[in-house]
C-alpha cells in the first residue's frame, strides 16, 4: 500500500505529475490506483500538494499534481532533504518492516 511520504517524495523527485504517473512509479499493486487519490485529495486538504492542471481526457479526469510551498517549507523546517527523513516517516517505515511488509520505495 502507498503511503503519503512515497506520494510526496515521487512529487519532491519528478515534479508534477499525474495521479496514474504517481501510482506507475509507486506501484506495489494494481489496487494502489484509489489508494494514491486518495492520499492527494488529504495532502491537498492539508496544504501539502496543489493540483497544477485539470482536464478531461476520453471522460475521465487528469490531474496533475504538484508539491506546494507549504511542503517544501516543512522540509526546510525540519532541516532534511527527503520526506523520508521525516521523524514520523522513520517510525513508520520501522513499523512496517517490524511488521514484514515492504519498506518505502525509494527514487532515483
Amino acid at each position: 500500500m502507498a503511503t503519503k511520504y512515497e506520494v510526496l517524495e515521487v512529487l519532491r523527485i519528478y515534479g508534477p505529475l499525474t495521479t496514474s504517473e504517481i501510482t506507475r512509479l509507486i506501484m506495489r499493486s494494481k489496487s494502489d490506483y484509489p489508494t494514491v487519490a486518495r492520499l492527494l485529495f488529504i495532502l491537498r486538504y492539508k496544504g501539502l500538494v496543489r493540483l497544477v492542471e485539470k482536464r478531461i481526457v476520453r471522460k475521465y479526469v487528469k490531474r496533475k499534481w504538484a508539491l506546494s510551498d507549504r511542503a517544501l517549507e516543512l522540509l526546510r523546517k525540519e532541516g532534511v532533504n527527503s520526506f523520508y527523513d521525516l521523524e514520523n516517516a522513520k517510525k513508520l517505515e520501522k513499523l512496517r518492516l517490524s511488521k514484514g511488509l515492504h519498506g518505502f520505495k525509494r527514487f532515483v
